[in-house]
């Protein structure tokens, strides 16, 4: 009884077993310790993983719980684990070949050698926390090779990102390099083509339409003389002038139609166009391919991560 009442006196001002910082919330009566809440959520995490414990289920009791007359019988009946197979016997050992908490006498008479492998609690207490201190480490370190594998990662999605945008600029920039290229080489073959085209005019022009309209010319010349003749001496001749002029005239008109055949009936009707040639699109679609876009480098890079490769 006096040992429940110190207990309930000690609730009132206790800290934290485990992590000794904060203010106790509750107490473990079975496991004999205080504990906060955070110390609570993980003391019950660690005895649901441990099978001997579910079949005798750990009484916590809160606090306020705690300092309640009601309860000194509870404080006073829950301090050591007992064996259900044996009343009134401690669970003070430990079979590794079963994995579970035993008594003295399921030891002796039970989880017997060599069968069996059986130590107290206190060495496999001791061995487990060897165990779980190394693991913390091996964690650890797995923890920093996992961090700084991370941030080579963000270094990669830098890079990548950064090389997106260079490998599309350099894409516009080839669009533009090929466009002017081809600017430049339509530019040159459309003044080929327009010279050609100054030299076929320049040439059928003198040979042959500016020779044409020389020799109409003359023609019309010849016309108009003989034209202001006859109309001259229709208009103002006397009438020897009329009867006399029949003959001159006559033979100015027969040479102006034997002219007339030979420079005007025979007009040579030259003309210039230009044809086009079909586009094939297909070439010209394979003649505008660009470079092909490939990634570079390891997909999955090796990780410089103090010491450990991958």
């Amino acid at each position: 009884m006096l040992e429940a009442v110190q207990l309930q006196n000690r609730a009132k001002h206790a800290h934290c077993s485990k992590c000794n910082k904060r203010q106790a919330s509750c107490r473990c009566l079975t496991c004999e310790l205080f504990l906060c809440d955070a110390c609570l959520a993980e003391h019950n995490s660690v005895l649901e993983s441990w099978p001997s414990f579910k079949k005798i289920p750990c009484s916590v009791l809160s606090i306020e719980e705690l300092t309640k007359p009601e309860n000194q019988s509870k404080i006073k009946g829950s301090k050591v684990l007992h064996c259900s197979k044996h009343e009134g016997k401690k669970l003070k050992f430990y079979c590794e070949t079963c994995k579970k908490l035993i008594c003295r006498y399921c030891m002796d008479f039970i989880h017997t050698r060599p069968d069996h492998e059986c130590a107290p609690i206190e060495h496999v207490v001791e061995k487990r926390k060897e165990f779980l201190k190394n693991s913390v480490g091996t964690l650890e370190k797995k923890l920093t090779r996992g961090n700084e594998a991370l941030q080579v990662t963000s270094v990669v999605e830098e890079k990548f990102k950064s090389n997106t945008q260079k490998a599309k600029e350099s894409i516009i920039n080839e669009k533009e390099r090929v466009k002017d290229i081809l600017l430049q080489r339509l530019e040159e073959n459309a003044q080929k083509r327009c010279d050609e085209v100054d030299e076929f005019y320049k040439s059928t022009h003198e040979k042959v339409i500016a020779k044409q309209q020389k020799e109409i010319q003359s023609f019309v010349n010849e016309v108009n003389v003989s034209y202001d003749l006859a109309k001259k001496i229709l208009e103002n001749g006397t009438n020897v002038e009329v009867i006399e002029s029949e003959r001159m005239v006559a033979e100015r008109l027969g040479g102006v139609e034997k002219e007339e055949k030979i420079k005007i009936t025979q007009i040579n009707d030259v003309d210039i166009e230009y044809v086009k040639k079909p586009i094939d699109v297909k070439q010209l679609e394979k003649f505008l391919e660009l470079g092909d876009v490939k990634l570079k480098g390891n997909e999955t890079p090796k990780l410089a991560c103090s010491g450990y490769g991958i």
